[in-house]
């Protein structure tokens, strides 16, 4: 059947003379392809400029988006060993963690969702799990930063609407406070999976099963391991908003293969599976990554033109964690890895990354920005970061040091939600350190 939105984009695509020609396994190869697309991406960074902020990316890029960034140039480097970025990359992830070490820093705090924060915790946990160069010993480690996020988003689980959950926005003066959704949960659970794993501190497993259960429960997570967009506190969350990003489901996905590696459960694997399947079903065209609620359309906004970078890096830690997926995976990585190369020819340079690359014909749709750089350096360096990446825990080889109480000690773990109290927060406390007390004493 003729597609007119097909017909309208082939108008806009431009013929390149030639775009990046990859060995996907090849470390020479990957390493200077992802130079020329981490150097693209950072014609977006903020630093740089005069009066520009550490850690942040020009507008109309938002502060989540630079933290998301950070972490692919960490794997950059745990996929090619090329530490170029490597200084720029430590220095970041600190600074931006804010006064109180918690990633509310007070040039965001009032914008901030809980979304943002936790995809900064997911970099810091990154870190932590890479064994990537500590922090100074008078500065916030690795590890503290990541407990800090998680624990503050505890405060702000939401028992009173809908039976659970934590709202997409922190403050009630922001739009979308009164909404839940699965980005916000499913990186919420992420991480509580992945300090599960690192820590072995059986606090964290449930809270992450809490989390994962209540997505299921409210519909987010489907039967068919569909994952849907998020619902509104309103109407009691009895209305789904039923769009499918990429992103979402890699965040389900890789959080149910940590704890699959962690707890050897066979519900872990099964659910592992499934995201897998549905994700392979459901953003792979001509077996290459899209995203398909607005990329045939070329209605992906600034945001989404990062999402399906994510589910690149998520499936690569799928794979890891959990590897009876790796062939399945690794299949389709390395044929979306090849392709992202070649639409990376575009621009006055001639190496600027456009965001279709399922047609994989040297073409350049005219599309370009930090999320199309960031998606493309996830998928191009994705097969050999699954070849090299080496994901420890805190006996293996981690050393990053944490505090199970970080981001409890002030009042900016829930100053701006007027619903929540400094004494739930103490609850908290008090309940993180019994699970501590009974982990050590069992």
């Amino acid at each position: 059947m003729f597609s007119l939105s097909l017909f309208l984009l082939s108008l806009t695509t431009i013929l390149c003379i030639k775009g990046f020609e990859i060995d996907p396994h090849d470390v020479s190869s990957v390493d200077e392809a992802t130079g020329l697309v981490a150097d693209g991406m950072l014609d977006y960074y903020a630093g740089y400029e005069k009066g520009g902020t550490t850690g942040m990316f020009l507008p109309p890029a938002y502060w989540w988006e630079a933290g998301a960034a950070w972490n692919g140039l960490l794997n950059t480097y745990l996929a090619t060993g090329n530490s170029t970025y490597n200084n720029l990359v430590k220095t970041s992830l600190s600074y931006q963690a804010g006064e109180n070490s918690d990633y509310m820093p007070s040039n965001y705090s009032t914008s901030e969702g809980n979304d943002d924060q936790a995809f900064w915790g997911l970099a810091a946990i990154s870190a932590a799990e890479s064994n990537f160069s500590n922090p100074k010993a008078n500065e916030p480690q690795w590890l503290e930063l990541a407990q800090s996020v998680f624990n503050q988003q505890v405060t702000r689980w939401d028992d009173s609407h809908c039976n659970g959950g934590i709202r997409w926005q922190i403050t009630q003066f922001n739009s979308g406070y009164d909404y839940k959704n699965s980005v916000t949960n499913g990186a919420f659970f992420q991480l509580a999976a992945r300090l599960a794993r690192f820590t072995g501190n059986d606090t964290y497993t449930q809270w992450a099963e809490k989390a994962y259960n209540w997505s299921a429960n409210v519909g987010f997570i489907q039967d068919d391991f569909s994952v849907y967009d998020g619902t509104s506190i309103k109407d009691n969350c009895s209305a789904l908003e039923l769009t499918e990003w990429t992103y979402n489901s890699g965040l389900y996905m890789a959080g149910t293969a940590f704890l699959y590696n962690y707890t050897g459960s066979s519900i872990w694997r099964t659910r592992t599976e499934g995201f897998v399947n549905k994700s392979i079903d459901s953003f792979f065209r001509n077996d290459v990554l899209y995203e398909p609620d607005c990329e045939l359309s070329r209605t992906c906004n600034y945001d989404q033109a990062s999402f399906k970078g994510f589910l690149a890096r998520f499936m690569v830690y799928t794979a890891h964690m959990a590897p009876f997926t790796l062939p399945k995976i690794e299949t389709y990585l390395s044929k979306t890895a090849i392709a992202a190369a070649e639409a990376c020819c575009g621009g006055n340079d001639g190496v600027t990354c456009g965001f279709q690359w399922w047609w994989m014909n040297n073409t350049w749709d005219g599309l370009y920005g930090l999320g199309e750089q960031l998606s493309a350096l996830e998928a191009i360096q994705g097969p050999l970061l699954l070849q090299n990446i080496k994901i420890f825990n805190s006996t293996d080889g981690g050393s990053s040091t944490g505090d199970p109480m970080a981001g409890l000690y002030t009042l900016t773990a829930s100053y701006a939600v007027t619903e929540l109290t400094i004494q739930k927060q103490h609850y908290i406390l008090l309940a993180i350190s019994l699970g501590l007390f009974l982990l050590v004493l069992f």
